[in-house]
């Protein structure tokens, strides 16, 4: 990682700030006067506060951890540059990540994708294979001690859940809770008291003892392998864990993770999380039999939705985002078995406010540079983001050396840097969720099969929204020797700096054991109204093969970024073959989705070139108590104004009035009073900068 050397520059800022920011605890800085709130970023819903700060728990100090991944990819390829896809750590409760980077000798750009709330997807564009790429990332995390973990807890109402818990309650592919077998074990872990703790560890111990094996063949990771003691890896262990407390009435997840504990590359490590009414989110390592975990022994880097619980069976899965885009390469590139550390780097100590307001702030930047990361963007906002980035860079050197204040007030300034682009709200360009009929797509082919209805027989029991989907064969299982295909309506993707592709798969079709696609899917895309086509991914399979393992035939998601394909008319298709012997169920897809994010466009008296930075104005703590310590960077040397105004514009203090100042960082120490020295009441008040040639603006809000 490349990190600029600034620390001599941070310490002569801190020379005259003096002890007045040692003592000082930071809050999260409103956007200064006429900033745009923070947008979010592509396929991102707002967390909320229940995302960004747990209601339980006493944060005393936070880590930052470092996370690599190293992902290699080999075998034959026929499209050059393509795309490959794989997970970073995403941010949630107690972890944000500070920065990611990602690089390789054939590394062309790379961008962000997001699910949801919580994960976020790269998508790396690569020259040729064989290569390999390498992600770093720097991660925040605040540790739970859970010191007030009740020894006692009732089990919680699944009628009386909202749907944000109901939905963990899911039967999945993973986690088959349906199943005689799995309902018949969680009853009989129940205590007589209906006790959750001891439910909890009852299970923890239960599936701890089952061993790490796999004596049947073929091999899978689902809850139902696993409880039937025929042994399994840490993601068996988490999937059965998570089945025993679901099939009991209480809402748990599966999570992935790296382990900054673990000396050495590694797969990556899975663990779980349960619901405690009146408590929250409790973490378990089922594999290793604790319980709790605290949340520093993990960085994680996927919190799979029930939807993304993709059916963990070899040969082939629809595991997550882990695919290229080109067919040839087939499945399981990249690869990352062995490849991932996690180690810590840095614990600043500081007040729960203070890693409040750096968690808030960190969240923020990462959201923002998610939404930037590889978008395309004007030469003038592309040098915003780039000075952005540059501040998140300078910030992390200081949080490595372990000041969080100063590393709070340098991503406040990254944060303001962002805002200062304008990036537009995410929208939908298309939408289909199958139930108005046709809506432009057509289909053909060799023996096209390809139908619209409600699932029947051999089928998912029904669909993730409405009643209708597009499937290979509604009512039946498809037929030999197929080369169908399905056809969206045009699609325009002009004036847009960012754009992706999900929708929701169904996935039954013929494979073989070790990882060999008999009748595959596959995603194609066209620029010339379907003249021709490029592959957006490489051949999909899923589903079970083994008689003895229940498959449900869950529904999982794919997310494909269309960066490359910006400012085009593009048509989407969905092809599927098979051969001479076999068939199955086939493929079923629903609610299919293109969004993105348009373009920011330039304002009236903005340059048409690369700006110069701005004033950068911020205060902190926000609220304040009385005092305030007012920082700002001037990109050029210059006479500096600084004053406080009351809401109705009235100057009640001047803090600089004329002083000349050298280019960089400044910092300016407010003691809460007017120009007499009288104490101000609380309220709003208002900050203006005048240099450069330009005026800036911040809120500050004074509490007694």
């Amino acid at each position: 990682m490349r990190l600029p050397a600034t620390k001599a520059a941070a310490m002569t800022a801190r020379a005259r700030i003096g002890a007045l920011l040692a003592a000082l605890p930071l809050a999260i800085c409103p956007p200064a006067l006429g900033d745009p709130p923070s947008p979010t970023p592509i396929g991102l819903a707002s967390s909320g506060a229940s995302e960004g700060m747990d209601p339980t728990g006493v944060r005393a100090t936070v880590e930052l951890h470092r996370a690599v991944g190293t992902l290699q990819v080999g075998g034959l390829y026929t499209n050059d540059p393509y795309d490959i896809y794989f997970h970073v750590p995403v941010p949630y409760r107690d972890q944000v990540p500070v920065l990611i980077e990602v690089a390789g000798p054939d590394l062309i750009e790379h961008r962000f994708l997001r699910l949801d709330a919580a994960n976020a997807i790269v998508c790396a564009r690569l020259g040729h294979a064989p290569s390999h790429v390498v992600w770093t990332a720097h991660v925040l995390v605040a540790p739970r001690a859970y010191a007030d973990l009740p020894g006692a807890a009732p089990l919680p109402d699944p009628a009386a859940l909202p749907d944000s818990l109901s939905r963990w309650l899911l039967p999945t592919d993973c986690a088959q809770i349906e199943e005689p077998l799995i309902q018949d074990e969680a009853q009989a872990l129940l205590d007589a008291s209906a006790n959750l703790s001891v439910l909890a560890t009852r299970i923890v111990s239960y599936v701890s003892d089952i061993p790490t094996a796999f004596p049947h063949d073929p091999w899978a990771f689902d809850a139902y392998y696993t409880l039937r003691w025929w042994g399994n890896s840490c993601t068996g262990h988490a999937h059965a864990a998570a089945a025993l407390f679901r099939a009991a009435g209480v809402p748990a997840r599966v999570l992935m993770t790296t382990l900054p504990y673990m000396s050495g590359p590694m797969d990556m490590h899975w663990v779980i999380e349960f619901w405690m009414t009146d408590y929250g989110w409790v973490r378990m390592d089922p594999q290793a039999g604790w319980y709790p975990t605290d949340s520093r022994y993990h960085v994680l880097t996927f919190a799979p939705d029930p939807a993304d619980e993709f059916p963990l069976f070899y040969p082939a899965g629809v595991e997550g985002m882990w695919h290229s885009s080109d067919p040839a390469l087939g499945t399981g590139n990249p690869s990352w078995h062995l490849a991932h550390t996690a180690t810590h780097v840095a614990a600043p100590n500081a007040g729960s406010s203070a890693i409040d307001a750096a968690f808030a702030v960190t969240r923020d930047v990462f959201d923002l540079h998610a939404a930037c990361q590889g978008a395309a963007l004007h030469p003038a906002h592309q040098g915003k983001a780039t000075a952005a980035l540059a501040l998140q860079q300078e910030a992390l050197v200081e949080l490595m050396a372990g000041d969080l204040e100063w590393y709070t007030v340098l991503m406040q300034l990254a944060r303001m840097r962002y805002w200062e682009i304008g990036l537009a709200d995410v929208e939908t360009i298309f939408r289909d969720d199958c139930e108005g009929g046709a809506n432009g797509w057509t289909h053909g082919g060799i023996m096209d099969m390809w139908e619209l209805g409600a699932p029947a027989e051999v089928g998912p029991d029904g669909c993730p929204s409405g009643a209708c989907c597009w499937a290979t064969n509604i009512d039946g299982d498809y037929f030999y020797d197929q080369d169908m295909w399905l056809l969206s309506p045009p699609i325009d993707l002009a004036g847009f700096s960012l754009a992706m592709l999900d929708l929701k798969l169904w996935l039954l079709n013929e494979d073989v054991p070790l990882g060999e696609i008999i009748d595959p899917l596959w995603l194609e895309i066209s620029t010339d109204d379907g003249a021709t086509f490029q592959p957006l991914c490489d051949e999909l399979c899923a589903g079970n093969d083994d008689p003895e393992v229940p498959a449900l035939g869950g529904w999982g998601r794919l997310a494909l970024d269309l960066g490359a394909y910006l400012g085009e008319t593009v048509r989407i298709r969905i092809r599927f073959r098979s051969d001479s012997f076999g068939v199955q169920p086939g493929a079923y897809i629903d609610d299919i989705r293109v969004t993105g994010r348009r373009r920011p466009p330039l304002t009236a008296v903005e340059p048409s070139g690369p700006p110069g930075p701005g004033l950068l104005l911020a205060a902190h703590p926000n609220p304040c108590n009385p005092s305030a310590l007012v920082s700002f960077v001037l990109p050029a040397t210059s006479c500096v104004r600084l004053a406080v105004y009351d809401p109705a514009g009235r100057r009640q203090r001047r803090l600089l009035a004329g002083e000349r100042r050298e280019a960089g960082r400044h910092a300016v120490a407010w003691d809460g009073r007017d120009e007499r020295g009288h104490a101000l009441a609380s309220g709003l008040y208002l900050l203006r900068l005048e240099a450069c040639g330009r005026r800036e603006g911040a809120k500050l809000l004074l509490l007694h």
